[in-house]
């Protein structure tokens, strides 16, 4: 039984695994031919030791040593949801909302966290027309030109978001901007403008979306997608 059933196994462990005897071997004890082995392998980014390798050790030849996994980062997972055929390789504990963080690219301080969030957002820039959205703006988008079609039908007088008044785009200066999202809110004031705090609001949303993960015990990536999935069903 595969797809949602998963074994969690960490990289480093991956990695010791393919270059711990030939790959025909391995592949005899999960139950797949070498080349099946490999694919599996390759796509979780592990590779096995290069053509030769264990011919130069039997002849008493040096060898290179298993390559180290790389660092983890921001918002990467410190396992691999493998296989189960690979379940006889030890499982990998969840890690810890509040950390530790294992590697030096994922500093233990929290507000140090934040400012290499900050800065990997950068400055955000905008294209005049999207002509390749991502998928799942796509998909939002394709919902919305649906729910257009049937807002032109409806009755006069009869509120929806498509008809109902909008924001002019030439407001004054003086008229103030804010922005809510649950119990999160920016707004314009002397520190900037929201536009100048997209940075920041990805940041802060980034975060909360973290912590409502957590509470659910899932990963914030599963949490994300069940509700985008969740909003194009309703």
């Amino acid at each position: 039984m595969y797809g949602w059933s998963y074994h969690r196994v960490t990289l480093d462990n991956l990695i010791a695994f393919a270059w711990s005897a030939p790959m025909r071997e391995l592949a005899a004890q999960v139950g797949l031919s070498d080349v099946g082995l490999k694919k599996l392998l390759k796509s979780h980014g592990v590779f096995g030791p290069p053509q030769g390798h264990w011919n130069r050790g039997h002849a008493g030849r040096s060898v290179p040593e298993p390559p180290a996994a790389p660092a983890r980062g921001p918002g990467k997972r410190p396992y691999i949801q493998a296989d189960r055929r690979l379940a006889h390789l030890p499982e990998a504990n969840f890690p810890s909302s509040a950390g530790p963080f294992a590697l030096a690219k994922v500093p233990e301080d929290l507000e140090e966290l934040r400012t290499q969030t900050l800065k990997a957002v950068g400055r955000p820039a905008s294209a005049a027309k999207i002509t390749k959205p991502h998928p799942a703006i796509w998909m939002l988008l394709a919902q919305d030109e649906k729910e257009q079609a049937k807002a032109a039908g409806r009755k006069a007088g009869v509120y929806n978001r498509y008809i109902a008044p909008r924001p002019d785009p030439k407001r004054s200066a003086s008229v103030k901007l804010g922005l809510t999202v649950g119990n999160e809110s920016w707004q314009d004031n002397a520190a900037g403008t929201l536009e100048s705090k997209i940075a920041e609001i990805t940041a802060d949303l980034l975060e909360a979306v973290k912590a409502t993960a957590a509470r659910k015990g899932m990963p914030y990536q599963r949490f994300i997608r069940q509700a985008l999935e969740q909003t194009l069903q309703a």
